[in-house]
């Protein structure tokens, strides 16, 4: 059990280790707004982390006090988890989509289920408790899961940053793959009624030529007739 609840500990704090840089990764420049809502966040992921360490020290520890504390900064690290769940997936998925819109509404439901969970913490730990002196392999093995849950979740969220990212990406690049295709056609446009009016022109030019050239002939035939009726005379 020691070697699970260590490695446990260790994925999840990896997990949000790896859920801050992704989320710094794919959202960019960041507006004012959505900044200050993923402080928010980032102080929550601090405080599960914290939580981590502190079970994974207690853990260390000999003793069934040190024991109870690790299990409780596990499934507390969960609670803490469950807070901000609903609300860090909208939050990425905005973020991924670069979304400004709904954003005040995650912000509200972080901070009720944020009370909400703080609530309900007071009245768990002390059941907690009265089930690891009943079954002290029972609780750790429910820490484990919470400790798993945690890593989980985090990772299912950068995974689905990292697909929808790369959604946004594709579109992005079909957006602009059309509107490159959309000016080429206007281009041809633009070239085939240049190439007309060159024709148009060209064939004025030559029946200009052409009108030229009879007017010349019949200069000549006016010329040919007054030298015949000259000699006539």
């Amino acid at each position: 059990m020691e070697k699970d609840f260590k490695e446990s500990i260790e994925k999840s704090k990896e997990a949000v280790k790896g859920l801050e840089q992704k989320v710094d990764e794919v959202s960019g420049d960041l507006s004012e707004n959505v900044a200050e809502l993923w402080k928010s966040f980032q102080a929550k992921l601090d405080q599960i982390n914290t939580k981590l360490e502190g079970s994974y020290k207690d853990w260390e520890q000999e003793g069934d006090e040190a024991k109870l504390q690790a299990n409780l900064g596990a499934m507390e690290a969960n609670d803490k988890m469950q807070e901000i769940k609903e609300s860090l997936e909208e939050f990425a998925d905005k973020v991924s989509q670069n979304a400004q819109a709904g954003l005040d509404t995650v912000a509200v439901k972080a901070n009720l289920a944020k009370k909400e969970a703080e609530a309900l913490w007071e009245e768990k730990a002390p059941e907690i408790q009265k089930e690891f002196e009943e079954s002290k392999e029972k609780v750790s093995k429910m820490a484990v899961e919470a400790i798993d849950e945690i890593t989980s979740f985090f990772n299912n969220v950068i995974d689905n940053l990292s697909e929808k990212k790369e959604e946004v990406k594709t579109e992005e690049v079909k957006s602009e793959e059309t509107k490159t295709e959309e000016t080429k056609a206007e281009e041809t446009k633009v070239e085939e009624t240049k190439a007309e009016e060159t024709k148009a022109e060209e064939a004025k030019a030559e029946e200009a030529k052409v009108e030229e050239a009879k007017a010349e002939e019949a200069k000549v035939e006016e010329a040919k007739v007054e030298t015949t009726e000259k000699k006539k005379d």
